[in-house]
């Protein structure tokens, strides 16, 4: 592939893993990882992909999930990726219905394995938080 063709590859790859963690499937969400890469998450212990397998999705299953990734920067170098983007999440707990939007700046190292493009590490840092409370069919507000 040209420079080109790998930068949409690696745009393609970020968007399916958007896709994949709106779904909250874990067994979908941790094939995006290198055998050998870590989530390194906002004011969390860094997360490896052993680690996200044996969580089973533990987070994602007590919330509805919805991120999107604008990308700003894709530099291809041989077989690494690096990618920069900002991503709008928003997180909604199923048991009160709590709505929680953030925005963050997103960083990808991506490493090309067997011609598949893999996480190697990913971390982000939030910079701005909106909360909104959904009321549920039948409550009212005081």
């Amino acid at each position: 592939m040209n420079n080109q063709q790998e930068t949409n590859s690696v745009n393609d790859f970020i968007n399916a893993f958007g896709k994949a963690l709106s779904t909250s499937d874990n067994n979908i969400i941790s094939t995006f990882y290198a055998e050998d890469g870590l989530f390194l998450p906002n004011n969390y212990s860094t997360i490896s992909k052993n680690q996200l397998d044996k969580a089973k999705g533990t987070f994602l299953k007590k919330r509805k999930f919805r991120i999107v990734y604008e990308i700003s920067e894709i530099v291809v170098k041989e077989n690494l990726a690096f990618v920069q983007a900002v991503a709008t999440a928003t997180t909604t707990e199923l048991a009160d219905e709590l709505s929680v939007t953030v925005s963050s700046r997103d960083y990808f190292i991506l490493n090309k394995i067997d011609n598949t493009w893999k996480i190697y590490r990913y971390m982000f840092n939030n910079f701005t938080t909106e909360q909104s409370a959904s009321w549920k069919k039948g409550s009212q507000a005081s």
